[in-house]
């Protein structure tokens, strides 16, 4: 896990590209702070800059820093990521004559590309963004994980192409303006990195998940393609699951999620784990004790003496698995301090108080000295744990015509209902964010900025449909870049089993009944967790994550220091806000209204970030 930054042109003469890759390489310091390097290459017209910030996490020795280069330099590599299958991947290497200096999977990158080209990132099991150059062939290869969990932000600018992990730095780098529909999609839905391939920052664009881009002889030869397609994936998988029954399918999966913990295990450093009191990350518990075999520590986010914390919950899940726990908490007094840190960690605006608390329990991992860290991130999507997936079975049912299953469902549905009436931010919430009536009229950047992009809606209303949206646009691609962000931040590596694409294929190949039963969502991860945790965990209604009501933030402190830096920067705001945004910063009492978070978090974000503003 790292930060990796590039730049390239095939013009020939020396150009400023050195100091710019340095300069990333600076700010991006927290993705790896072990060790920084850049290397200079010219070859041919060519000039090329790769540079590193490395976390080191497997083969501690410095024979595996980066840039990393083949014995004859016909390949270099600036890799951020883990290749989880890399010992596999280098035994079938080694068997087709390939020999290893190290022990770290950077290297089995360049000799699996070395042996099959483009084929190999299909056979990389992993999280990875990186940049390789191809010698031989003249050209740069970009190139990011299935899913995106790690970041690959690029751009073009006079003829050179420029690549990083953090697009904010990229754009001070080269003295980019803001991309307002970004921040507009980001006001209206709570929805930053899916939508498009845009970054907050003009002329600088995210590689999509599960695509290579191709950079060669100049701008105009710029290619991407995808080296992944899930749905076709998923569709071709769900024709052989359907001649399974329910217990065949639970063994399975069981398998699935054994092998993807146990792939995400492999470490020269200690390994933690995130627990919330919810059945995602306390499945992943389970497996790790299995695994490992031992006692270990377990983190999680308890908000002190506030009501609704989860470490009770994550208590006993920690006691029935087998591990002990340690709980984190804030009170009154250190929210400005989290919201201070979050908003730096996250490098631009983001959507919900939540991400503050997830940065907190990141905090304490680092504070205990873990570089590795186990999470339940993509359960939801994989296996249709949202309150929405229940809503999109009855209606895959009601078009089905199978009117008395939809009414059977539709009565489990209400009994979840009834046991979250006390807490019914479960359902606005998600309903609010995806509807646009009311909020376009809170915008920035000027007149004309009202109009943002829509988020694209299914075409089916095939459950499996939805959940492939999620994943791809309206769920798991801003998730990923808070858990991205907010780890990294701390030097911490994040590593979800349930981001396995062997996972993900999975729990969408499922049949519909499968994955909502009863009023139940991730039924069949339920049955796998019957044996392994607490009753009262694997078959509550109640949806659990780092529960904290957002308007606790508000009532310790975030109202004060929100309002205080706005009106403190007013002069500064004031030509890029709406009228509509005027009048809410206009009246005080809208700075503790927890509805107004991300709105009044985007203000206090470009305040802090005026050379923006005037670029």
């Amino acid at each position: 896990m790292c930060g990796i930054a590039g730049s390239i042109q095939f013009s020939g003469g020396k150009t400023l590209a050195v100091e710019a890759v340095d300069s990333i390489l600076a700010r991006q310091d927290r993705r790896g702070p072990d060790h920084r390097q850049s290397i200079e290459h010219f070859a041919d017209g060519l000039h090329l800059v790769f540079g590193h910030n490395r976390l080191a996490i497997l083969d501690l020795d410095e024979r595996s820093n980066q840039p990393f280069a083949d014995q004859s330099f016909d390949s270099l590599l600036s890799y951020n990521g883990e290749i989880y299958n890399f010992v596999e991947l280098r035994d079938e290497l080694t068997r087709l004559g390939h020999s290893f200096r190290t022990t770290s999977d950077t290297e089995v990158i360049l000799k699996a590309y070395s042996e099959w080209g483009v084929e190999a990132f299909s056979k990389f099991n992993g999280m990875f963004a990186f940049g390789l150059f191809d010698g031989r062939k003249k050209q740069l290869l970009l190139v990011r994980d299935r899913f995106g969990v790690k970041p690959l932000y690029y751009t073009v600018q006079k003829g050179a192409l420029h690549f990083a992990s953090n697009a904010k730095a990229l754009a001070l780098s080269h003295g980019l303006g803001l991309n307002w529909d970004y921040i507009n999609t980001g006001l209206r839905y709570d929805l930053y990195e899916g939508v498009s391939l845009e970054s907050c920052f003009s002329g600088v664009r995210a590689l999509p998940p599960g695509h290579v881009l191709v950079f060669k002889d100049s701008a105009a030869a710029l290619e991407t393609a995808p080296y992944y397609r899930l749905e076709s994936r998923y569709l071709d998988l769900r024709e052989n699951l359907l001649g399974l029954d329910e217990d065949q399918l639970v063994r399975s999966l069981e398998e699935l999620l054994f092998d993807a913990v146990r792939l995400r295990l492999r470490s020269d450093v200690p390994v933690t784990l995130s627990l919330s009191g919810g059945l995602d990350s306390g499945i992943c518990a389970s497996f790790m004790r299995e695994i490992l075999g031992r006692h270990f520590d377990a983190l999680t986010f308890g908000e002190g003496r506030v009501s609704g914390s989860e470490a009770a919950l994550a208590k006993e899940t920690a006691d029935h698995v087998g591990v002990g726990l340690v709980s984190t908490g804030l009170n009154a007094g250190d929210v400005r301090a989290i919201y201070e840190s979050t908003l730096d960690a996250q490098l631009v605006p983001f959507g919900h108080p939540t991400v503050m608390a997830q940065n907190r329990v990141f905090q304490e991992i680092h504070s205990r000295g873990f570089k590795v860290s186990i999470g339940g991130q993509g359960a939801d999507e994989a296996f249709a744990g949202y309150r929405k997936f229940l809503l999109q079975y009855l209606k895959e049912l009601r078009a089905s015509g199978a009117g008395f299953k939809a009414l059977k469902e539709g009565l489990g549905v209400g009994c979840t209902v009834a046991q979250e009436l006390f807490s019914p931010q479960n359902y606005f919430y998600y309903f609010k964010r995806m509807s646009s009536s009311g909020r376009g009229e809170f915008y920035l950047g000027g007149e004309g900025r009202d109009r943002v992009p829509s988020v694209p809606a299914s075409a089916s209303v095939a459950l499996h449909s939805r959940q492939l949206l999620d994943v791809s646009v309206t769920s798991l691609p801003t998730l990923l870049r808070y858990e991205d962000s907010n780890s990294m931040h701390y030097s911490i590596e994040s590593r979800m089993p349930f981001l396995d694409y062997r996972v993900i294929e999975f729990g969408l190949a499922l049949p519909s009944e499968m994955k909502v039963r009863g009023g139940y969502g991730k039924w069949l991860l339920r049955r796998v967790a019957e044996k392994r945790l607490p009753r009262s965990i694997v078959w509550t209604r109640n949806k659990r994550a780092f529960s904290l009501k957002p308007s606790w933030w508000f009532d310790s402190g975030l109202t004060a220091v929100m309002r205080q830096t706005i009106d403190e920067n007013r002069s500064v705001l004031e030509p890029v806000l709406s009228p509509a945004m005027r009048d809410l910063i206009r009246d005080p009492r809208n700075f503790a209204i927890p509805e107004h978070f991300t709105k009044l978090n985007t203000l206090v974000w470009l305040a802090r970030n005026p050379g923006f503003l005037k670029s």
